[in-house]
């Protein structure tokens, strides 16, 4: 089993946990997962990207697709 933390940053530049999941397994399935329910509870609301592209990020972890 992993922990899995998603920090963001807020509007006054603070860092602020959003999700922490325990998942048993990381492939990019899960992570989609997690960040469809963050949307869900955010009702849609997209993150703003500000620093690191998080495009890049997920791609540079090398998660297995199953």
């Amino acid at each position: 089993m992993y922990l899995s933390l998603t920090i963001v940053m807020d509007n006054y530049a603070c860092s602020q946990l959003a999700v922490i999941a325990i998942i048993f397994n990381e492939t990019k399935k899960t992570y989609q997962w997690i960040l469809e329910c963050l949307l869900c509870a955010t009702n849609g609301l997209m993150p703003k990207q500000h620093g690191a592209n998080v495009k890049t990020v997920f791609l540079s972890m090398n998660l297995k697709d199953d």
